[in-house]
This record gives structure tokens, sequence and C-alpha cells, in this order.
């Protein structure tokens, strides 16, 4: 059984397919009398690409979600609003069998690249979205200075205007679940790794029905991955 979420914005219908290409940054190039080489990079972002069947029917095959069955109306509004913020967001899949035994999950920060709204004949009164994700990674601005030395050459000192959060966060803290929050964010805000989100889910079971469902306003117990 898989589960989709942007943020806490809950999928439907899984797609049949989920294409997620590791992109390479490695250049090839001439050596004098050498040939070729190639010299190794670190990977690039991430591209994934999928196509989502949104019902505007009731099936008995396709599960609600919380608040109960939503339009494609509903969907298609979701999927505009995160193309107009213009902000990254948490793109989650939960993966396991059906005896609930976990396989593997995804949990990345994206940005919606774009969507194209297809309508046919053959899917009745359904919508079809083709949708392109590229993966988020955070940057700072790099700032250098020179700096005199006391024999009188001049180094350069580099700094970064902006840090890993996790690197500056203890544990164990509490947290105050807000909109966006999802299990796989609060995991990658205080862990640095979003698929570290059991120790979360195990400390706060006697508040949360599912790991999906966190409740705005509630506050949550942030373990060290050690307990």
């Amino acid at each position: 059984m898989y589960s989709m979420y942007f943020n806490k914005w809950w999928i439907p219908v899984i797609p049949d397919k989920i294409t997620m290409k590791i992109n390479g940054n490695n250049k090839t190039v001439n050596l004098i009398n050498n040939g070729e080489v190639n010299i190794i990079k670190p990977a690039g972002l991430t591209d994934i690409e999928f196509d989502l069947l949104i019902p505007n029917v009731k099936y008995p095959f396709v599960p609600h979600g919380p608040g109960g069955f939503k339009s494609a109306y509903y969907h298609l509004g979701r999927l505009e609003r995160y193309k107009k913020k213009k902000k990254p967001f948490s793109f989650t899949v939960y993966r396991e069998l059906p005896n609930k035994r976990k396989l593997f999950s995804t949990s990345i920060l994206v940005t919606l690249e774009d969507y194209t709204i297809k309508e046919d004949v053959k899917e009745g009164f359904d919508v079809v979205v083709s949708v392109k994700l590229k993966q988020y990674v955070s940057y700072g601005v790099k700032k250098i200075k020179l700096v005199t030395n006391k024999d009188g050459t001049v180094s350069i000192k580099q700094t970064v205007s902006r840090v890993n959060q996790s690197d500056k966060i203890s544990v164990p803290t509490t947290h105050k679940v807000t909109e966006n929050d999802t299990i796989w964010s609060l995991a990658k805000y205080y862990y640095g790794d979003g698929l570290k989100y059991s120790p979360i889910w195990n400390a706060n079971k006697d508040k949360l029905t599912d790991p999906e469902n966190l409740i705005v306003g509630s506050t949550l117990t942030i373990p060290s991955l050690k307990e």
C-alpha cells in the first residue's frame, strides 16, 4: 500500500508509475594524447514525474482522506496554490505491504515545476494531471573577506550566511504543530533527514492516530535519535 502527500495534502489515487531521475553532473573532457576522461562531480537535483488521476466521483476503490471525499476542483486548487506560492514543499511517499510491513519511504523537499491538466472522454468526468517536480536544496550567499596577516600577506576568509538548521537545534525538545507540518518535515528539521521520523512517531503515539495526521496546535515530543 502506498500513501502520497504534498506537505499535508493527501493524494487520493496513487499514480500507476512514479519516475525519479537522479541527475548526474559528471563532465567528460579530452586530454591531449590521453583520450577522454570523466571528471566526477556531486549528483545533480532529482526530477520526479507522474500522472495523477483526480476523481470527480466517489468510487468504491478510492479511499477518503481527512475531511472525506474532495472533488477535482479542490485538488486542482491545491496544485495552483503550490505553483503560485513559489516555495518548496515536502513530497512524501509512504510504502508498506498489506501486512503493514514497512518497505521504504521517500521524503524530499521539492518545487512544482509544471503540471498539465488533461481531460479525456475515456476518463469520464475524472481529470488526469501530469506533474513535474524538482528537488530543492537550500543555499546561502558566500561572503569573502580579505584578511591582512602580520607578515603582510593577504588571505581569504569565507563564510556562508545560511547554515543547516539541524546543526543549531538540540534535542530532546518539544514542537507545537503548525498547519504545514508533517512528521517527515519535523524529522528533516530536527534530525536533518526526513526518513528518520520513527522516533517522533513512537514518542507521540498517545497523541497521534497515525503518523500522517498531525493535529494543528498540539505539542509533540521530539526525542533524541538515541531514544
